[in-house]
């Protein structure tokens, strides 16, 4: 959305990130079912939908919304490139792990 972003060369980097699941026609959809992975497709639907339901709660897409497109790639990025960050051994009683993105492209 800004190509004066500092972020550019890794967002150039990953602009082609998919999700494999959403992308499976519903011949291939029909062929997971009974399998262990039957319910990938409708999980990764579901963060995709609350991905684009929610990102308008954020002052920066107020005035142009995320597309379904954005919110799929949005959510390839995070499956792909985030890592789950722990909190330091004493704050792990009061504190949850995060998923951050370190937009380095030496780290893609």
């Amino acid at each position: 959305r800004d190509s004066d972003s500092v972020f550019v060369d890794w967002l150039k980097a990953t602009e082609n990130a998919t999700v494999f699941a959403l992308q499976l026609t519903h011949r291939q959809q029909r062929v997971l079912r009974g399998t262990t992975v039957e319910g990938a497709i409708e999980e990764m639907s579901s963060r995709r939908d609350l991905i684009w339901q929610t990102a308008s709660n954020l002052t920066f897409f107020k005035k142009k919304p995320v597309s379904m497109e954005e919110a799929s790639w949005a959510l390839a990025v995070i499956m792909r490139h985030a890592r789950v960050v722990h909190p330091y051994q004493d704050q792990r009683e009061t504190r949850d792990p995060r998923m951050y993105i370190f937009p380095l492209v030496e780290l893609l």
